[in-house]
């Protein structure tokens, strides 16, 4: 049990539940001073303005007795948020509390097209920390002072590296409709793109198979890796940035079925009902019909979604957690962390029962954005990798079933994940 003395607030319940329960494995108990008995053995952090004697002395920055979202600028030292004078170094409370919560994304109207919000306004990214696990590393740091001061052992976090995969479109070819293949094939033709145009005839004509069509073969690799391991099916219907997966297919109900029996299954939102409430009921629906059973995870199509909205909104039908805090277009720590913790309603001054899973890295933004090889690319995911499990972070990462296939020059990119130890 680690007393903590200190003014206790909403908010410091919450960040030390994410430290000390979630991520430390111990029991806390916030209290003052004169309530911890002389002869206790227990080790003492004391979160106030004057220093105690025999324990871990945390100057506090404030945001930990704010309330709302206030003005408040992100000060950095030698890789610590809001440092102090003494003491720990770092009022690490409030440091955790401003990542987690994601508190500089509140309000922010500078959003890019989808009306994300851009990482390039991040605190993280203008220290050049967005690569960085900050969150992982302060946390075990904090765990090695306990167990020096107070000669515990605090085991370090047993890292778990996952592989999810996003199903935007289940097909390439098939159940487009004839007039999509005509204006499909006839654009390739004029390009000069013939294999294209024949692939998608023999696929529509059953001589093939539809390239997409690989869910199962996926699924059963991740499967073999970890069945804690993703898979989250677009259940939305065709749009500029959705792709139709609705499909009158027997063989992917099926397919959706056998898999849920093999990795988590989760609904991956559509663009268009990342804002639009009856949208996002009639997918988590369908989802749970074809499955048999409520649906309680997803990620958001694009990463497209806004705070506190988009997370209230997943909460409202049942949602319990989701895999969507990461940036599209770069990669990193979104939130400081790449381990799950609960979302704190910043504006309710409220801990919800949603569970945020960090996204470190994508297929899509490797190649897209970033440029990359695919030999650079899994060369960058392997030194992102030693590095979250170096501070004990859990690693994800994300494909998608489209680019495994042999298809728009992503077949080394499939290769790969077939072939990856």
């Amino acid at each position: 049990m680690i007393h903590i003395i200190a003014s206790n607030s909403s908010r410091l319940e919450y960040v030390c539940r994410q430290i000390f329960n979630r991520w430390l494995g111990i029991d806390f108990l916030i209290c003052k001073q004169d309530e911890i008995k002389a002869d206790a053995n227990d080790p003492v952090v004391n979160y106030t303005n004057s220093v105690v004697s025999n324990a871990i002395n945390i100057t506090p920055f404030g945001l930990m007795h704010k309330t709302g979202i206030s003005d408040v600028n992100p000060t950095w030292e030698e890789g610590h948020l809001f440092p102090t004078p003494c003491g720990f170094g770092f009022d690490i409370f409030s440091a955790v509390f401003y990542l987690i919560s994601r508190h500089e994304e509140y309000g922010s109207r500078d959003t890019d097209k989808h009306g994300r919000y851009k990482p390039e306004n991040s605190t993280l990214f203008k220290q050049g920390l967005l690569q960085t696990p900050v969150v992982d590393k302060w946390v075990d740091e904090l765990r090695l002072a306990l167990n020096d001061k107070f000669n515990l052992s605090i085991p370090k976090h047993n890292p778990e590296n996952l592989t999810t995969v996003d199903v935007d479109n289940v097909y390439a070819f098939r159940n487009k409709g004839i007039f999509r293949h005509i204006l499909s094939s006839t654009k390739d033709l004029i390009k000069g793109n013939k294999a294209s145009a024949a692939k998608r005839w023999k696929s529509v004509s059953h001589i093939e198979d539809d390239p997409f069509f690989n869910i199962e073969e996926v699924a059963q690799r991740l499967a073999d890796e970890n069945p804690n391991n993703a898979i989250f099916f677009h259940c939305g219907c065709y749009g500029k940035f959705d792709k139709k997966t609705i499909v009158p297919s027997l063989r992917y109900w099926k397919a959706k079925q056998r898999i849920d029996k093999q990795i988590v299954v989760g609904l991956h939102i559509s663009y268009r009902a990342a804002t639009n409430d009856t949208a996002l009921k009639l997918e988590k629906w369908a989802l749970e019909k074809c499955l048999g059973r409520s649906v309680t995870k997803c990620r958001f199509h694009y990463l497209k979604f806004a705070l506190p909205y988009g997370y209230e909104r997943l909460e409202a039908i049942g949602i319990t957690d989701d895999y969507s805090m990461a940036y599209s277009n770069v990669a990193g720590y979104r939130a400081g962390t790449s381990r799950s913790f609960a979302f704190y309603n910043i504006e309710k001054e409220k801990e919800c029962k949603l569970t945020v899973h960090p996204l470190i890295v994508m297929d899509k933004t490797l190649r897209s954005n970033m440029g990359l090889s695919v030999e650079k690319a899994y060369e960058y995911i392997d030194t992102l990798r030693k590095g979250c499990n170096d501070a004990g972070g859990d690693f994800t990462t994300l494909f998608h079933n489209e680019n495994v296939a042999d298809l728009d020059g992503w077949k080394e990119w499939g290769d790969r994940f077939f072939s990856r130890q």
